[in-house]
């Protein structure tokens, strides 16, 4: 399965919104349609 996610490649590295593989569910798994997201000061935080 496809996604897009914000992923940052190096220390010091601008976020880019990158086409991810994922897992598809597993039994006992749901599958959420996600619609809109942020990065959060962590997420930046993180990145340095």
């Amino acid at each position: 399965m496809q996604s897009k996610a914000a992923v940052t490649f190096g220390k010091g590295e601008p976020f880019q919104i990158t086409e991810i593989s994922i897992d598809d569910p597993k039994p006992g798994e749901v599958l959420v349609r996600l619609v809109a997201s942020g990065i959060c000061h962590t997420d930046v935080l993180a990145q340095n």
